[in-house]
Parts: structure tokens; sequence; C-alpha cells
């Protein structure tokens, strides 16, 4: 029988995980690996948790935990923002739970990270279109906080830069298929949850339990691409520091913001190996 051994959590926010649900379900089955890929709660789709706007980020916390209960999975993985997601539900529930964790490419200072987008979209648009560098370059500079209006027009605006998502992977095909996997239509990129979850998360990060430096004991491994343009490897082990006594980093070579679909083989014989430990 095969037991469901890891519980995954997309990034975004405002995606989903049916990318990894395409890129990952035959290799995972043919490795006897049972993964429960955990979707945000959003009206897209259907969702054991309502999408209520004012909690979007607690309510994805309060889904998670529930997926736990129900699944028991061993590991529990957060790729993208999903890991600042899974750090935040194991610093609620760290008394409740005992997972083994691996981050993807963790966005833990959001913030840096939708900055970087813009700068590399601001960078394009300098050489392709020079009236959307002017925009973006002034929404840039008007960005007073995290998610203000003016940080909101100016990713949106980012997104117009059709060479952004090629910086978030090295393999064109792969590139193709995570494109392909969110234009189903029940797996759409979902702008009002995006919006919803980080405004909450705009007053989560002044709680106490955002701020508060933990030493948890767990087994945690830290995944990312040798190419990935938004990773900052320094910030993300500071705060791994912070709130875990010890964890692993793991580098796939050549592979950007998605190592785990660029290069599934090696994320699988990482998953097998944390299985035995």
């Amino acid at each position: 029988m095969v037991q469901e051994n890891i519980l995954f959590v997309h990034g975004g926010p405002g995606l989903n995980s049916n990318p990894e649900r395409k890129g990952l379900s035959t290799i995972f089955f043919k490795n006897k690996i049972s993964c429960i890929y955990w979707d945000e709660p959003s009206l897209l789709r259907k969702s054991s948790h309502s999408f209520e706007y004012n909690l979007a980020y607690s309510n994805c916390l309060d889904s998670i935990h529930s997926a736990v209960l129900l699944h028991k999975p061993k590991i529990l993985i957060g790729g993208s923002f999903g890991s600042q997601t899974c750090l935040d539900y194991i610093k609620t529930y760290k008394h409740e739970v005992d997972l083994k964790l691996i981050f993807i490419s963790p966005t833990f200072d959001i913030y840096k990270t939708i900055f970087n987008m813009i700068l590399i979209s601001e960078k394009d648009f300098f050489i392709s279109d020079m009236k959307k560098f002017i925009k973006l370059q002034k929404l840039k500079n008007s960005i007073e906080s995290f998610w203000d209006d003016s940080m909101k027009q100016a990713l949106a605006l980012s997104w117009e830069n059709p060479k952004l998502a090629s910086y978030y992977f090295v393999d064109a095909a792969k590139l193709k298929n995570w494109f392909e996997s969110i234009s189903e239509p029940e797996y759409l990129a979902d702008s009002i949850s995006q919006d919803a979850v980080f405004c909450e998360y705009r007053n989560w990060i002044k709680k106490d339990i955002k701020t508060k430096k933990l030493k948890l004991d767990r087994n945690v491994t830290l995944l990312f691409g040798d190419k990935d343009p938004v990773w900052n490897n320094k910030e993300n082990i500071k705060l791994l520091q912070d709130n875990f006594n010890s964890f692993e980093t793991i580098e796939f070579k050549n592979t950007a913001h998605f190592p785990h679909l660029e290069k599934p083989d090696l994320f699988v014989n990482l998953i097998k190996k944390l299985l035995l430990v």
C-alpha cells in the first residue's frame, strides 16, 4: 500500500499546485511516492475551505493544517511563497505537528522578491518599450510599503513583460509545461486571491508570530536553483538560522526558481532520502 508521504504547498499567491500535479505525478507514482497537492482556497475552484477575502492568509494556514491532520504526511514542502506559508504554519502549530520540511526557492522576504521582479522588467522595458519603462520606474519609485497601490500596479505592469516568466526556468520546455498547467480553466491565476492573501499578510507580518525567532528541532532542507533571479541566499539562510537549530542546503545546477520541476529525478532522490531518515 502506498503511503501519503508528502504535502506540497505551492507559491504565488493566487496560483495553485497544478504545475506540480502535472509535472511530478508520474515520476512520483513510479517511485511509490504519494503526494497531496494543496491548492490555495479560491473562488475559481472547489476547496475544502471557503474563500474569505479578509482572512485569506489565515485560511491558507487553516487549510494546510486540515490537510496535515487528514493525510498525516511525513514531509511538508513549500515552494516559493509557499515556503513562507509553511514556515508560518509551523510556527503557528509548532506544538501540534512534527514534520520534515523542504523549502524550495523560498521568498521569505516577499517585498524584496517583488522588487527584484520589478527591476527585471524595468531593465527589459528599457530595451523593448520605453513608455512602459518610464511608467514602471515611476511606480517603483513611489512604493512606500509592502503591497501598497504602487507595488500592486508595478507588479501587474511587470507581468506585461513577455520575458519575465522565462527567467524562472532554464529549460524552455519546462516553462511551456508550466504555462499550460496554469491555463486550464480550473487552475487559472486568481488575482483576487493574490490580493486578498497579500492584504492580510501585510498585517500578519506585524504580528509577534512573524517576527518572533524560534529554535525548532526539525529536519529542514533548503533547495534552490543556481540560476534563480529572485533567490537571496544570504537572507534566507539567516532566517532559517533564526528559526531552526540546523538545516541542509542543496543546490540544483542549471535550474532557476523551480528546481523540482526542472530536475525531477534529483528531487525524487531527495525525497526518498528524507523518507528513510
